[in-house]
């Protein structure tokens, strides 16, 4: 599981393994089954290649830091994108437009998470630098 996380996770319990395990074989499923799809269920394994990573970006940013809402909003995003992906695999005709509403307001979550769009502490952050020059010359 190491190789697979790049080295030991704070907080990755069995579960969390389990989940990213059957992401990944759910999304190698479904590369493989592409020349055969649609078939009964290939929707479950289209979603189950992203729907775990939801439950586990929840599940292991809330045990590093319960103040911070980053797992709740990351899981959110993910679980939108994986609803717009499933609206699209169901009927592209009849469902696009739910699937864009799905993948615009999975992008404006992913905003949210954005570095500089959060309050940081001077000199943190990529461009610490170039913002505390900037906030001092104001």
């Amino acid at each position: 599981m190491d190789a697979l996380t790049f080295g030991r996770l704070r907080g990755f319990d069995r579960l969390d393994g389990a989940l990213l395990l059957l992401s990944i074989a759910s999304g190698v499923a479904y590369m493989l089954t592409r020349g055969v799809q649609p078939f009964p269920g290939s929707v479950v394994i289209k979603a189950l290649s992203m729907a775990p990573l939801a439950v586990l970006a929840f599940r292991v940013l809330r045990r590093i830091d319960r103040t911070s809402p980053d797992g709740l909003i990351l899981a959110a995003a993910l679980m939108l994108s994986c609803a717009g992906d499933v609206f699209l695999y169901l009927s592209f005709r009849r469902y696009f437009v739910h699937a864009l509403v799905a993948f615009l307001l999975a992008h404006v979550t992913y905003v949210v998470l954005a570095p500089g769009r959060r309050r940081r502490e001077p000199g943190e952050g990529r461009r610490g630098v170039i913002d505390d020059v900037a906030t001092a010359q104001r």
